[in-house]
């Protein structure tokens, strides 16, 4: 798949640029042109058409913006205030993320071609967003939204509260953290049928782990769960978890990325996981 983020890349003028990278036998960057005459830009998410989401610099304000086909960007605008903030897009290109309004409080939104940026406390949503799926599903802090129907449907906690989701895919199973009934902080992982489970008790070798701490991403089908973990010796590292031959047990997997000055650095990601 394609990853971005924003920095640098030459020999684009001085400024900065939102880029996308992607690896099919001939790995290529591309910078993310800003809106028209201007020169600093952030990606956040990426759909399956290679469409992009973030923001760019307005004059003085920041906007929420989709770029369509590497370089056609799109100002989405923002619900009366000076600054938004794309977070993520789904197939159909519908856009959530943040606006500040008039009043300067800051509400999420849900944009789409044909209604263009919608107020989603309107729509029946408060609070965070975090994810977008193609069913029309919205991840919040710890609820789904039905963008069709304007069904809630809780997520439920670990026990002790304090859920915060992090990622939903096309099969509705979302993934995140929350605290169990002694207090820890456990990754979990949500569906429909089963509700939220501690996903520690769902892999089926914990040896050289103390804890699966949180869980950050899940691949479209499920397949995939990615997130932090703790080592038994007390280090944190980014972890793999592949479902294994029963669909209700994964198998766990280290990824080569240590906390390196408080970053997480990839250098043996690709060598230690072919299949990504």
């Amino acid at each position: 798949g394609d990853a971005i983020y924003n920095g640098h890349p030459p020999p684009m003028p001085i400024g900065d640029y939102a880029f996308i990278s992607g690896d099919d036998n001939s790995p290529l960057t591309v910078a993310i042109e800003a809106l028209p005459h201007l020169a600093s830009s952030s990606a956040h998410a990426i759909n399956d058409k290679g469409n992009v989401v973030g923001s760019s610099k307005v004059g003085t304000q920041i906007h929420a913006v989709l770029w369509r086909n590497k370089t056609a960007p799109i100002d989405l605008g923002t619900l009366g205030g000076n600054s938004s903030n794309a977070v993520d897009v789904n197939n159909l290109d519908q856009v959530i993320g943040y606006s500040h309004t008039a009043s300067g409080e800051q509400i999420s939104f849900l944009w789409d071609e044909e209604n263009g940026m919608r107020n989603l406390s309107e729509l029946g949503l408060d609070g965070f967003v975090e994810s977008i799926n193609d069913s029309g599903l919205i991840l919040g802090r710890n609820k789904l939204f039905d963008i069709s129907t304007g069904d809630i449907t809780e997520l439920g906690d670990l026990g002790g509260g304090g859920t915060n989701s992090r990622d939903l895919n096309n099969v509705g199973h979302a993934v995140g953290f929350s605290r169990t009934d002694v207090g820890d902080q456990n990754a979990f992982l949500w569906s429909e049928a089963f509700g939220t489970l501690n996903l520690n008790d769902l892999v089926t070798d914990l040896s050289g782990w103390q804890y699966l701490k949180i869980a950050n991403g899940i691949s479209p089908h499920g397949r995939y769960i990615t997130g932090e973990g703790v080592t038994a010796d007390g280090e944190r590292h980014a972890f793999l978890l592949v479902q294994a031959p029963e669909p209700s047990l994964f198998t766990l997997f280290l990824l080569g990325i240590a906390m390196v000055s408080g970053m997480w650095g990839f250098e043996s990601l690709r060598s230690q996981l072919g299949f990504l």
